[in-house]
C-alpha cells in the first residue's frame, strides 16, 4: 500500500534533522514535503474511517497508526519502529514511490 508521508525540516529543537509525519506537516517546521512511501503487504496496512493508515505488526501489540510508528533512520530515511511482545526493537526503512509520470499530486 502507498501512504503519503511528510518530510519536515528546520523543526525545533530538531533543526539539522528531518522529521517524518503522517497525516499532516509538523506544526513547528520550517519546510515540509509530501512524499509517498510503500508500506510492506505484511504489516497488513488500511486506511481507517477518519482517513489515517494503520498497520498491524507482526509479534506486536495491534493495531497503530502510522503516525505512532513513524521515525527517521540513521540513514536520514522513513522508516517504522516498533516494538514486539517480546521487548525487540524493529525498524523497517520505507521505500519511497516513484511519483506517476513524474507528475506531483
Amino acid at each position: 500500500m502507498k501512504a503519503t508521508i511528510y518530510s519536515n525540516y528546520g523543526v525545533l529543537a530538531h533543526e539539522k534533522q528531518t522529521i517524518y509525519t503522517a497525516d499532516n506537516p509538523h506544526m513547528h517546521a520550517d519546510f515540509a514535503e509530501k512524499m509517498t512511501v510503500i508500506i510492506p503487504d505484511e504489516y497488513e496496512p488500511y486506511e481507517t474511517e477518519s482517513g489515517s493508515v494503520a498497520l498491524s505488526v507482526p509479534n506486536g501489540f495491534n493495531p497503530y497508526l502510522l503516525s505512532e510508528l513513524l521515525a527517521t533512520s540513521s540513514h536520514h530515511k522513513p522508516e517504522l519502529h516498533y516494538v514486539d511482545r517480546s521487548g525487540k526493537r524493529h525498524h523497517i526503512v520505507l521505500e519511497c514511490a516513484e511519483p506517476d509520470n513524474g507528475e506531483e499530486d
